[in-house]
């Protein structure tokens, strides 16, 4: 059996054959792979979810998108 394959790919037009077509699985394959990625990445993200922050003894903590210009971290109630 493996001998018959490699009288098959030994012959010049097989294996020019044998480039295109695995060529053309290729760009198949990439062409599915990028409509995929980019249907996952239109889908709307889940707005159910809630994220939690916290923040414990003094200590700051932000979720998203925070901008901070400055802080003031001095105990103002030790006066």
């Amino acid at each position: 059996m493996f001998a018959d394959i490699w009288l098959f790919i030994q012959d010049e037009g097989h294996r020019t054959v044998l480039t295109w077509v695995g060529s053309g699985i290729a760009a198949v394959v990439a062409g599915i792979w990028a409509v995929c990625r980019s249907i996952k990445e239109k889908k709307p993200k889940d707005k159910g979810s809630t994220i939690i922050v916290r923040a414990d003894h003094g200590s700051i903590a932000g979720g998203h998108d925070v901008h901070i210009g400055s802080i003031d971290t001095s105990d103002k109630t030790k006066r």
